[in-house]
């Protein structure tokens, strides 16, 4: 195939990638960038995720959000000492928010799991 830039080798080249492979690639190139050189081509500040919508809630507002509503009922359930069902409890939580567009796919993936 011939390209007339680098930049249609690049869009040919992320376009033939699965997800899973995409995601690296674009944390690499994200690293690679000015954060003020992007926030130029936005309005408004870059939140503390490394996101210009602040639409989304932190990692401390999700977790704070988790230990009031779905930890209480598994610790019910399971005990405290039960770490893997904790933590289980605390992917499934994640995992529906980001399908829900609540938190965004970068979040879930980088996000510790504090179990």
């Amino acid at each position: 195939m011939d390209w007339e830039t680098a930049n249609d080798w690049l869009i040919d080249h992320l376009a033939g990638l699965e997800l899973r492979e995409l995601l690296p690639v674009a944390e690499t190139l994200a690293s690679l960038l000015d954060e003020d050189d992007i926030e130029g081509e936005f309005e408004g500040e870059m939140g503390d995720d490394g996101y210009f919508d602040d639409n989304y809630p932190s990692y401390n507002d999700v977790l704070a959000d988790f230990e009031e509503n779905i930890l209480p009922a598994v610790v019910e359930e399971y005990g405290w000492d039960d770490v893997p069902t904790k933590r289980e409890a605390w992917n499934n939580w994640t995992d529906s928010l980001c399908k829900n567009g609540q938190i965004t796919t970068h979040q879930y993936c980088t996000w510790d799991n504090p179990y």
